[in-house]
């Protein structure tokens, strides 16, 4: 746990279930509780909640967050702002790179200053928050981005990996 940090986010452990990280990563986020967020996503019959980007973007999208492509890496280094991560082991978590704070549902307590996970992809939530430029007027940093994933793409249940028009979105400069 970071004592020196005021967590952005409340925490919420998934343990000693094994599944429902990406939800609980979704709670975090937005506040809603547990159910809410469950309800948004089509399980059908299933009793374990295994989340995918497909799941997760959806559900982004129905509570009006602007959603992009999830980008691919492994390094923890190239993701700025606050992000939903997906990373080896199938596993979601929440990273909030400005305090450098890992928000791991799989952990009993957090958020954690240190993670031994290694990312796979992330999509960006909320951007870098303003810089302070010398003369005291915020500025914003410069930051590439990705073009919105087409509602289709978490609608319809087509996996962005492999639909033509969700794999290869769009890049452009973003200056905020």
């Amino acid at each position: 746990m970071n004592q020196s940090q005021p967590n952005r986010f409340p925490f919420h452990t998934q343990c000693p279930r094994d599944d429902g990280c990406g939800v609980f990563v979704l709670q975090m986020l937005t506040g809603m509780s547990y159910d809410d967020v469950a309800a948004m996503i089509d399980w059908g019959d299933k009793s374990a909640h295994y989340t995918t980007w497909n799941d997760l973007c959806g559900v982004l999208a129905a509570i009006g967050l602007s959603i992009e492509a999830p980008i691919k890496t492994s390094r923890w280094s190239d993701i700025q702002g606050v992000a939903i991560v997906h990373v080896q082991g199938d596993h979601f978590m929440l990273y909030d790179a400005e305090s450098g704070l890992f928000y791991d549902p799989a952990e009993m307590e957090g958020p954690g200053v240190a993670s031994d996970r290694v990312p796979t992809s992330y999509l960006t939530v909320y951007p870098s928050a303003p810089t302070t430029a010398k003369r005291g007027r915020p500025s914003f940093g410069t930051e590439i981005r990705q073009a919105s994933v087409p509602r289709d793409c978490s609608r319809r249940g087509t996996s962005w990996a492999r639909s033509p028009t969700c794999r290869q979105p769009q890049t452009f400069l973003n200056v905020r």
